[in-house]
């Protein structure tokens, strides 16, 4: 395939495929001749241009006064130049002036308006900014994102991940202060000044803006009237978008991207390369797709040739050559797609949009689309945005056709049949799968890695299978041994990363990684979306002891209970007043949260939950108590990564921050903590992965830690794990005190965790009976602790009650992790000042935090 690039030369049709005009043109006939073949492609719509650059045919819609429009049919009153005699001025207006002088935008304060703008065209509109635009920092921002059209009519268009913030309006039209700010970034902005439930919102509404803006533009009349003279033309363009402080999306501006090459920063610049670098795979491409597409309008029956119209046998559905052209079109995008994020053809699009109809029964070309992608990505959407969006197809074809179409098996029987034997595609993937579905960003192309998904709080559990391309090649989840099926993969609170490595095989019969593609999946804590908590209201005080789903006691209630208590501050203040709790204390603990109704575990306020002792409270120490109590101390951690957790908790909560942190499964000191006077040591017990006669005994593992900790200061030791802990470990413990003539040092037992509860190949599930199992025996090892005159803190009950809550790893058994501490995205993008280049660490976890926080509560 040939390609050119155009400077404004004339270039004879018959000798290229594509044309990229680096500057847009004002004449589009300097770029390229109007007649095209239909294979010619040219990244110049001209239809669309000619409306950007007359905007005041995009301020649309007038009321019944006759002087207000609407921007882009969107909620921005928009005016004419003409008009603005009749517009009042007042302090709470502020304006934005587009015309084609001012290819940028130009922001206007109403109160010196007609001082600023001086020869406005007559065909400028000014746009009414809305009065409560969102402020961080004092400042509106907008923020610029590039958007990829390839069908105007029907849409199909693209929004790049990575967009640009400006952090002052008024100063986009000077080009300053501008930062990086991706879509994912955009999200966690929002996510940090208000809550999950917000952000999701305010996505959406993202979307919807950008798609209803181009919607109105291919729906105006001018536009319809003239035939498109390049049927796969296609542009990227500059979108201006401004937010309310209800995080509602505005679109100030449209206007054509230019590859000028005289870039003002390196943002511009970053920003032009990696569109650059995404491009050229969505436009030139071996991948071949029209079997594909034939395969399912086949199984559809649409396979009859009617007056040069493709139709199935009734003539109830025909489809034309353009239609055709957007459905092989669209599969080839989706395939080679890489970071652009699709926003149309979706369900909210085709439910919305109801444009592109191939006949007399409604059915869009859209909603054809997305059916046709369910046999495709295997991936069933259930949703009623779906489901609306292809009933008039299941109206025609019936449930039979749906039902082949829409399986996973179908999906997989797919790809055997189109997998192939080139070399060249042995490291890609031809599709990936989960169960439940869950949207990848951006969309799957097996020649994109990296990939981003967010699930609810409530999925802990996602099967993933990859399907390679090459018929050849083998696909594990991380390690699994078994290739090319679904695995289980265990989703913990945050950030969980899978791994699907494309295999290839020696010609000695060995594996080896040819590729690797990366899913990072989010997922929020519980109660994420309920906002920040109101003292003053009288919320439901609820408590609860286990999870009706992983029920650890049948003598005990499950789920949450209602309790005594009319408000959360009426608990609280009860709290304060209990004494503090002993360490031979054997008061029953439970949670308690504060919640809307105790019926519904959604609307509960779950980072203010605590463990509530029925007769006393925990003892929680300041730092300066803190530093006081473990002065002259080295305190000793035995155990798995559980109580390592803690240990890099304390170590923080000790030293202000984190400089050190490892995952050995051996011993590791801490030394230098609390100015010099605190050690910590670590020993990794028990080594699992040794064969029970080459595992070393507790007292071996003790007198190691001991050796390398000499010191004269005082010894304080904390055992524990999740499940391994028996009576035995503590006799083992007490003679090897008495041993070392320090029958007096402070000990403190951890009890066993939550875990294990996963279906996750290549770990050992627990079942509900052995839970119930483990819950006995938490119990006889802590009295068994007491009686020996050891503290006791019951991890069990506080993380089997809320055992969902698990952060990333296979076992589903850690309530910690330990992150970089790195700055909130409004920090980094508002912050003054340069940054501490040392690296520092935080150990994320609210309920691993309680517990360390009782751990050394029992220090005093």
């Amino acid at each position: 395939m040939d390609e050119g690039i155009s400077q404004g030369k004339e270039m004879k049709p018959e000798i290229w495929s594509i044309v990229m005009c680096m500057n847009t043109p004002e004449n589009t006939s300097d770029c390229f001749e109007p007649a095209l073949e239909i294979y010619q492609k040219v990244n110049v719509m001209p239809e669309l241009l000619r409306l950007l650059r007359s905007p005041f045919q995009l301020c649309a819609c007038k009321n019944l006064e006759g002087n207000t429009g609407q921007w882009l049919k969107g909620k921005l009153e928009c005016f004419l130049e003409e008009e603005m005699g009749l517009t009042p001025c007042n302090n709470t207006s502020d304006w934005w002036l587009v015309g084609r002088q001012h290819i940028h935008g130009q922001f206007i304060s109403c109160p010196s308006r007609d001082s600023q703008v001086h020869n406005v065209s007559d065909e400028a509109v000014w746009i009414k900014l809305p009065y409560d635009r969102l402020k961080i920092n004092g400042f509106s921002f907008i923020w610029q994102v590039e958007v990829l059209v390839t069908s105007l009519s029907p849409l199909r268009i693209y929004m790049h991940p990575n967009g640009i913030l400006w952090e002052n309006i008024e100063n986009i039209f000077d080009r300053k202060h501008q930062k990086t700010l991706s879509i994912f970034d955009l999200r966690q902005l929002f996510t940090e000044l208000t809550n999950e439930k917000v952000s999701n919102y305010a996505m959406e509404n993202l979307d919807s803006a950008i798609l209803d803006a181009f919607n109105s533009i291919s729906e105006i009349e001018n536009y319809k009237s003239h035939e498109r003279s390049c049927l796969r033309c296609f542009q990227v363009f500059n979108v201006f978008v401004i937010f309310n402080s209800t995080f509602d999306s505005f679109i100030l501006q449209i206007k054509p991207y230019s590859y000028t090459g005289d870039l003002i920063t390196l943002n511009d610049y970053l920003m032009e390369q990696s569109i650059l670098e995404d491009l050229p795979a969505m436009l030139v491409t071996r991948e071949p797709t029209a079997r594909q597409v034939a395969t399912v309008l086949s199984i559809l029956n649409i396979r009859y040739i009617r007056q040069g119209q493709l139709c199935n046998q009734d003539e109830s559905l025909c489809l034309q050559r353009e239609d055709l052209i957007f459905l092989l079109d669209t599969r080839k995008e989706q395939r080679t797609v890489k970071s652009w994020i699709r926003l149309s053809p979706s369900s909210y699009s085709s439910k919305e949009q109801g444009t592109g109809n191939v006949d007399s029964v409604n059915i869009s070309l859209e909603a054809l689309v997305l059916f046709m992608e369910q046999y495709f990505v295997g991936n069933k959407d259930t949703s009623e945005q779906f489901k609306t969006t292809i009933d008039p197809i299941i109206n025609i074809f019936g449930n039979d056709s749906i039902n082949e179409l829409a399986t996973v098996e179908s999906g997989f029987q797919f790809y055997k049949i189109f997998c192939d034997s080139d070399e060249a595609s042995q490291p890609y993937l031809n599709a990936i799968y989960t169960h439940p579905h869950i949207q990848l960003y951006p969309e799957f192309s097996p020649l994109t890695t990296d990939y981003m998904a967010f699930v609810d709080y409530s999925i802990t559990l996602v099967e993933i299978v990859g399907i390679p391309k090459n018929c050849l090649s083998t696909v594990r989840l991380e390690d699994r041994e078994e290739g090319n099926v679904f695995n289980n993969f265990s989703v913990g609170i945050g950030q969980n990363t899978a791994h699907l490595l494309v295999m290839g095989t020696t010609s000695m019969g060995e594996l080896y990684t040819l590729n690797t593609y990366r899913i990072t999946l989010h997922r929020p804590v519980a109660g994420h979306d309920m906002g920040k908590f109101d003292n003053s209201i009288d919320h439901q005080v609820c408590s609860i002891k286990q999870d009706c789903t992983l029920p650890m006691s049948e003598s005990e209630p499950c789920g949450l209970q209602t309790t005594h208590f009319s408000s959360w501050t009426k608990f609280v203040q009860h709290e304060t007043s209990l004494g503090q709790c002993g360490s031979d204390s054997t008061s029953a603990g439970h949670w308690m949260v504060p919640c809307n109704t105790c019926r519904d575990s959604n609307t509960c306020y779950w980072k203010n939950a605590t463990w509530h002792q029925t007769d006393c409270r925990e003892k929680y120490l300041l730092r300066p108590e803190l530093e006081k109590c473990l002065h002259q101390k080295k305190v000793l951690f035995i155990g798995d990564s559980t109580n390592r957790g803690i240990l890099h908790y304390i170590v923080h909560r000790l030293n202000g921050s984190l400089v050190k942190w490892d995952k050995t499964h051996n011993i590791s000191l801490y030394t230098g903590l609390n100015n010099g006077h605190t050690i910590f040591g670590f020993a990794y017990y028990p080594q699992f992965w040794l064969s029970s006669k080459e595992q070393p005994h507790l007292d071996k593992a003790l007198f190691q830690l001991f050796k390398r900790t000499l010191s004269t200061f005082d010894p304080v030791i904390v055992l524990g794990g999740v499940h391994w802990l028996v009576r035995r470990h503590l006799d083992i413990l007490a003679d090897f005190l008495s041993s070392m003539g320090l029958t007096n040092t402070k000990v403190i037992i951890k009890g066993l965790g939550a875990g294990f509860h996963q279906p996750v190949r290549g770990i050992r599930q627990r079942s509900l009976e052995d839970h119930r199992r483990l819950y006995v025996h938490n119990q006889v090892v802590l009295s068994y602790a007491k009686s020996k005159g050891f503290s006791v803190v019951d991890t069990f009950g506080m993380t089997m009650a809320r055992y969902k809550e698990f952060l990333p790893g296979k076992c589903a058994c850690h309530f910690h992790k330990v992150v970089p501490a790195e700055q909130s995205i409004v920090q980094k993008l508002f912050s003054q000042g340069s940054q501490d280049p040392q690296t520092t660490y935080t150990v994320e976890g609210e309920i691993n935090a309680l517990y360390s926080e009782q751990k050394y509560g029992h220090l005093l």
